[in-house]
């Protein structure tokens, strides 16, 4: 800020010390350009005085420098001349404020764009009044990737002949149901999970459903609870034996998925279900730590008693209480 430093003095050199400072060898048309597609907020541009004249500025200079100064948000000021005949009292050093009160205004050619008199023959130098204005930081892109499956873990040539399938499917008829099947084909295990065949006679009692292909990329499992079934329509990777018996009898219908691509190729009349995710014993573990307030995570403790997980935060007696 060697600049800032000889024109504007100590307190003017602190008080723009933040500013960013880009050197020039001249104002070039090559120069207007790149300043055109910069993001400066303040630019102050020093140029020797042989090349453009106060009473006749160049109009191509105007018409780049007035393009430069729309593209970014603040001003642009192209000092030529003397430093006495500076024409604003705010970019004046401040010894000399009050003595050039009553000095001209400097000539206006358009709304963003002024020119002054400045006699050094000094370089092209822009400053910016905003720390993040041109600054910006190395990103790491080499562990940019996607986190998604594209296959299926598994190497059973059965599914990977429905993901043949349907990868088929979703290319060509471009339906959203296959897409959906496509990528279910590709979870794992614990994201398929079961689903009971009492909450798919639930599911199924829905307005609107009746008479309806239930869809589900898991398993079906059935459920003793149950005293009747009605009769369902079902397509599944894979029913359980309890459940295929009693769907069988009450006239229901199984499918696989080869032949629902055959019965309904765009997934019309169908409705795709799936069990609950989170209905596995090791949810109950995850949340707010088991013994604090307000908590009901499940602890992992070998046994429930009277020596087991009695101390020290559990009762005010020993230490504290959660």
């Amino acid at each position: 800020m060697t600049l800032g430093r000889n024109l504007w003095g100590e307190g003017e050199r602190r008080r723009s010390s933040r500013a960013l400072l880009k050197v020039c060898p001249s104002l070039t048309t090559s120069n207007l350009q790149h300043l055109s597609h910069t993001s400066f907020h303040a630019i102050l541009l020093f140029a020797q005085p042989r090349l453009f004249s106060l009473s006749e500025p160049s109009s191509r200079l105007c018409s780049e420098l007035h393009t430069a100064s729309h593209a970014t948000s603040g001003s642009v000021l192209f000092y030529q001349g003397k430093v006495e005949q500076w024409g604003g009292e705010s970019f004046l050093p401040p010894y000399q404020r009050s003595a050039n009160r009553g000095s001209p205004a400097p000539q206006r050619h358009s709304s963003r764009t002024l020119f002054f008199a400045c006699r050094w023959p000094l370089p092209v130098f822009l400053f910016s009044s905003r720390a993040d204005a041109t600054m910006g930081i190395d990103i790491r892109h080499n562990k940019d990737r996607k986190v998604r499956r594209k296959e299926p873990k598994s190497q059973d040539i059965y599914l990977r002949l429905l993901v043949k399938l349907y990868r088929f499917l979703a290319r060509r008829t471009n339906a959203k149901f296959n897409k959906v099947i496509l990528k279910r084909l590709f979870m794992s295990r614990t994201n398929r999970p079961p689903l009971s065949v009492s909450r798919l006679i639930r599911k199924m009692k829905l307005q609107g459903r009746e008479n309806k292909t239930a869809v589900v990329v898991g398993t079906v499992t059935d459920d003793v609870r149950i005293q009747e079934i009605p009769k369902l329509k079902i397509c599944a990777l894979r029913v359980t034996q309890g459940a295929r018996r009693r769907i069988l009898k009450s006239g229901g219908q199984i499918m696989t998925f080869d032949q629902l691509a055959m019965a309904a190729p765009k997934g019309q009349g169908t409705v795709l279900l799936s069990g609950p995710r989170k209905a596995r014993q090791v949810y109950r573990h995850f949340g707010k730590a088991p013994g604090t307030p307000h908590s009901h995570t499940k602890p992992y403790v070998r046994s429930k008693g009277r020596k087991f997980e009695r101390a020290r935060g559990r009762r005010a007696s020993r230490g504290y209480k959660n």
